[in-house]
C-alpha cells in the first residue's frame, strides 16, 4: 500500500519499514482488532488488517 493513499491523520511509511500512527483522528484507528493509542507508532507486518472510518484494509508491502 502506498502511504500516500492513507488519510494524513492515519499513517506514513519510512526508510525503517512501514508504520501506522493515528494522528488524533476523530474516529480512531483499529489495528488487528485493537484500538490504537493516538500518536503512538505501530509497525505494520504483511497481512495486518486495520480499520479507518469503518473501512477495513489489509497491508501489503509488495504488489500481488
Amino acid at each position: 500500500m502506498n502511504p500516500k493513499m492513507l488519510p494524513k491523520s492515519h499513517g506514513a511509511g519510512g526508510a525503517s519499514g512501514y508504520k501506522i500512527k493515528d494522528l488524533g483522528s476523530k474516529n480512531g484507528t483499529i489495528l488487528k482488532g485493537e484500538p490504537m493509542v493516538p500518536y503512538k507508532e505501530y509497525p505494520l507486518q504483511e497481512g495486518d488488517v486495520f480499520q479507518i472510518a469503518g473501512s477495513k484494509y489489509m497491508f501489503r508491502a509488495s504488489p500481488s
